[in-house]
């Protein structure tokens, strides 16, 4: 059975083992290390679960400024981040799975700039990504690696979001009338 979950910080000796296998360098890295921390911070991460083995994973991180990890709701800008799966599962659409749930997310909670990075030389990620309705927006040198930054760009779904969060609030207003003393 293959489901998608939500991960916290109890979730981590999987999330460890997971990105070991897929990219040990940044498992030893001390940004790796700050992960735990990631979650109380408002970072959301989910995984996907495969016969009760964590198999491929992604983060959703809000920014106020490029670069600068905010709380919520102090954001501007959804970044999808910390993509990895397992080299026995690629292929079955996890990848894709996973943008998708962290894009609609975002979308969801009103965020509607959203980027995401990947190296120059992931073809896998990037074709995900034009797939998914993202635009190459930059190249950047981040941590000594080529990196292309990716920003979505389905003004469809971005607009539609925009009604469902405008009627939303409208249907919560109407809801609550009157409960105010």
């Amino acid at each position: 059975m293959v489901k998608i979950v939500r991960l916290y910080v109890k979730d981590m000796d999987s999330l460890v083992e997971l990105v070991l296998r897929v990219d040990p360098s940044c498992a030893r890295s001390a940004n790796f290390r700050e992960w735990p921390d990631r979650f109380s911070r408002g970072i959301k991460t989910w995984g996907i679960i495969n016969k009760g083995k964590l198999v491929a994973t992604g983060s959703l991180s809000y920014y106020n400024i490029p670069g600068v990890a905010m709380k919520i709701p102090d954001f501007q800008v959804a970044v999808l981040d910390n993509g990895f799966v397992h080299p026995d599962f690629r292929g079955r659409g996890y990848h894709k799975a996973l943008i998708i749930i962290r894009v609609i997310n975002a979308l969801w909670e009103g965020i509607y700039k959203i980027h995401s990075m990947t190296e120059t030389g992931n073809i896998a990620s990037i074709k995900n990504l034009e797939k998914m309705r993202f635009n190459n927006v930059d190249t950047q040198e981040i941590d000594y690696c080529r990196t292309y930054i990716f920003e979505f760009s389905s003004k469809f779904l971005i607009n539609l979001f925009k009604v469902i969060n405008k009627f939303r609030v409208f249907l919560l207003d109407i809801a609550f009338a009157g409960q105010g003393s």
